[in-house]
């Protein structure tokens, strides 16, 4: 006889209910707009980088894309040399062999937290727009959800 298997445990619905009560309590919903917003007044000022095709933020789902002020250079290469340097410096981020960077911060995250977090990608953004890239220079392509 087959085992039958149901949806619905007590302990699963209980974790659901107590992450809609945290929501709720530490205001995450309107917090991580908020946050959005922060992150998108400072990003946007990257739009004057040559290598900085567009900035884009819905909410906290954060994205900077590239493109290479060289025609015979790959745009992903800009990416991944940015995403290499905020990795030297401590803040991770997705770019697989995209022409994009993509961060999902905490939604419940410090200010000072985010802003460090920009701060050293724009820092980023401005030493590859400076310096040009280097193919081949960079690690590995780590892949999954990032934050700061």
């Amino acid at each position: 006889m087959a085992k039958t298997s149901r949806a619905g445990s007590p302990a699963g619905c209980a974790a659901g209910i107590k992450t809609l009560e945290i929501y709720e309590r530490d205001n995450i919903v309107d917090n991580a707009a908020r946050l959005g917003q922060l992150a998108a007044d400072v990003m946007q000022s990257w739009e004057a980088f040559d290598i900085v095709r567009q900035v884009r933020g819905n909410g906290l789902l954060l994205r900077v894309g590239f493109h290479s002020p060289n025609v015979d250079e790959k745009s992903w290469c800009y990416a991944r040399a940015v995403r290499s340097r905020m990795l030297e410096k401590g803040v991770w981020a997705i770019s697989d062999h995209e022409d994009t960077i993509r961060m999902y911060p905490a939604l419940n995250m410090d200010d000072e937290v985010l802003f460090e977090g920009l701060r050293i990608m724009g820092e980023a953004i401005k030493y590859v727009n400076e310096r040009g890239q280097q193919q081949g220079d960079s690690p590995a392509w780590p892949t999954g959800d990032s934050g700061f």
